[in-house]
């Protein structure tokens, strides 16, 4: 929280999260839940993802979880699709 509230504060626009899966060395947490708490973190910066990977999530669920963002923090939600090789 600390590094996108700092961004904020010096008038950074955005703040993105990735999404990394079936990597050995990367331990990824649940993209939309961070992106909530850095929302409710912060005042006015714009939270998102850089790219949720389409294959490893339904794509209902991924609209139910960022229209309820964009609804409990309206004008501050990013959406970013991507797709990635299924294992």
């Amino acid at each position: 929280m600390a590094i996108a509230q700092l961004a904020e504060q010096n008038g950074y626009k955005r703040y993105w999260l990735a999404e990394h899966h079936n990597m050995d060395a990367i331990g990824s947490s649940a993209t939309a839940i961070l992106i909530g708490k850095i929302a409710e973190e912060t005042q006015h910066i714009r939270v998102g993802s850089g790219g949720i990977m389409l294959p490893n999530h339904s794509p209902l669920i991924i609209a139910e979880q960022f229209g309820t963002l964009g609804t409990l923090y309206p004008n501050r939600i990013d959406l970013g699709l991507g797709r990635a090789p299924k294992y």
